[in-house]
């Protein structure tokens, strides 16, 4: 899915893009039932934001790297 996502974002990065996100998804080998329990829940969405609250006041540029390493941070802003 992840490939796919990269490769067909001209056909889902859209104002519909619920239901292409699930059409793509149901031309590949995936077991859909679990597929559809996570994509409608809101567990994904909520991680989303959270990572997006967080990056808040950060994030001032993209790309942006956030580097960890020995308990310390650092970000490597710009390409």
């Amino acid at each position: 899915m992840h490939r796919v996502l990269f490769e067909k974002s001209d056909e889902w990065a859209n104002d519909d893009a619920e239901q292409m996100l699930v059409a793509l998804a149901e031309q590949l080998p995936l077991d859909i039932p679990p597929f559809l329990d996570c994509f409608n829940s809101r567990k994904g969405l909520e991680r989303v934001l959270q990572d997006l609250y967080d990056a808040q006041g950060v994030i001032r540029s993209t790309p942006t790297f956030i580097i960890l390493q020995d308990g310390r941070g650092a970000t490597l802003r710009g390409a």
